[in-house]
């Protein structure tokens, strides 16, 4: 259930910007005014007001309301059993019970059930769901940031930020996030197991930086995808070893 604390916390969180019930609120929902009707004065009110509003602006919370805590608001609300909930939607009280508790999730089947059973529409449900499953991976994702932090201080980023290859920032989180896009990877220890080692001449560099080497092929892979190209010809390459080897 959602508490005054947290929701004023998330009030604060979006600036205080949240749409009242006269603004369009959900262009694409057409239960719109008995959503509203339904949620008002009740504990997910506010949830409600969270979840369209965040469709409009960047807020991402730092904590995962399982969409099971706005049905049981609503069963509340209706004078609404979990056992009279089964009966109306055919679905297993064991289920029920599971979504309610966070435990399974709503599925476009149960969205539809819920539409037909209070009137909200379906894609409510399913938006809930999403953002609760968005939040919870945000949320697992953060928690293992800190390691890529740690990896990113290895990285030349500040040349890399002057070179215009990422954006410029003093954030670490920030440094680790733009590494991840830059490499086009989930995690920056990924880098150890892919093809970014390389036959190189150090000539007279007795230390050669693999995190700067592994920058730079990564920019010359960003820069040869951009390039028209003809199809790849095993014959031109073999002809071209001689040449390469010169390099």
């Amino acid at each position: 259930m959602i508490d005054k604390d947290s929701s004023r916390s998330a009030w604060a969180a979006t600036g205080g910007s949240f749409f009242s019930p006269s603004k369009t609120l959900c262009p694409a929902c057409p239960t719109e005014a008995s959503t509203w009707k339904i949620f008002q004065g009740s504990r997910s009110w506010r949830l409600w007001i969270i979840m369209v509003n965040r469709s409009y602006t960047e807020f991402k919370p730092d904590y995962a309301i399982p969409p099971g805590d706005t049905l049981s608001d609503v069963l509340e609300s209706k004078g609404m059993t979990q056992q009279e909930l089964s009966i109306r939607t055919g679905m297993a009280p064991k289920t029920i019970n599971e979504i309610i508790k966070g435990k399974a999730p709503i599925s476009a089947d149960t969205a539809l059930k819920l539409e037909s059973v209070f009137g909200v529409s379906a894609s409510f449900w399913l938006n809930l769901e999403m953002h609760y499953q968005e939040d919870m991976a945000r949320i697992k994702a953060k928690k293992g940031l800190s390691a890529d932090i740690e990896q990113a201080k290895k990285f030349p980023y500040p040349e890399m930020a002057q070179k215009g290859w990422l954006p410029s920032t003093r954030k670490d989180e920030d440094k680790a996030n733009n590494l991840r896009q830059f490499f086009g990877v989930a995690s920056l220890d990924r880098l150890d197991e892919m093809a970014f080692a390389a036959s190189f001449r150090r000539w007279d560099t007795p230390k050669t930086s693999f995190h700067a080497l592994s920058a730079w092929l990564r920019k010359s892979v960003l820069n040869a995808e951009e390039i028209p190209a003809e199809s790849f010809s095993l014959k031109a390459l073999k002809g071209s070893i001689p040449l390469l080897r010169n390099l």
